[in-house]
Parts: structure tokens; sequence; C-alpha cells
């Protein structure tokens, strides 16, 4: 199942204006000098900025994900709330991985918003990484 999820056709996500990348990188939980490096990189064209909105789908018990493209990573406590926060992804690279980093009791359960509705994480174990093909 994992294997067919990751091979299944890219997910398009929302786009952003360049004002709302600027106020998405404000609000993410990084250093300054880690959100001015991705600002940087974003306006010198080495990167796009991709949200993502994730939440528990199932039962919400403390699951914990990571997200992470090369150096940027960004663990990320699943809710039954919608969060909504941006990936910087280098230009040419079209996946995120997502690595379980806690799980609450039966399985890392997530979902995240795609352009043509919700799309599930398969059942995540602690230490497991998928891929999210993105367009």
């Amino acid at each position: 199942l994992k294997q067919q999820y990751q091979q299944s056709t890219p997910i398009q996500l929302p786009a952003l204006t360049a004002a709302q990348a600027m106020a998405k990188i404000d609000l993410l939980p990084l250093k300054p000098e880690a959100k001015k490096q991705i600002l940087s990189d974003y306006n010198g064209n080495k990167v796009r900025l991709v949200e993502i909105t994730l939440w528990d789908n199932y039962a919400e018990d403390g699951d914990i994900v990571e997200f992470s493209i090369g150096s940027f990573a960004l663990t990320v406590p699943i809710l039954h709330k919608k969060k909504s926060f941006v990936v910087p992804l280098p230009i040419g690279v079209n996946t995120v991985n997502v690595k379980g980093i806690r799980d609450g009791g039966g399985g890392i359960t997530a979902a995240v918003k795609t352009s043509s509705g919700a799309l599930a994480f398969p059942l995540m174990r602690v230490g497991e990484v998928i891929q999210l093909p993105i367009l």
C-alpha cells in the first residue's frame, strides 16, 4: 500500500502569492536566520513554497510527523484541527519526505488537503518515511 501511495499521481497543492508566501514564512517555528534563508532562496528562485494543510483524520492521540526536504525539517503535531504551513521545495524536486516521529496509539494517521480534496496518508509507524509526490 505504501509503495502504491508513493507511486501515485503527484498531488497539486494550492499556489501562494508572494505576499502569502512571506506571511507564511514568518509563521514557521524556525530561527530568524533559517526564515531569512528560505526567503532569500524563494526570492532567488531556488525554491518554490508549497502550502501543506494537515490534520488527524482518525483519532487525535498525539501523533507527530516531520516534513523534510534536504536540510529543511519541520516537526508537526497532528490534530483534528487543520493546520497549514509552508515547505520550501527546491526547484526540480517534487517530493516531500514525511517521517513518523510519535505514535499516540494505533499507528500514525493523517491527511493533507490537495487542490482536488483530501488525501489520507497510509497508516505509518514511528521512524517510517513516506514520500509525498507534489506537482
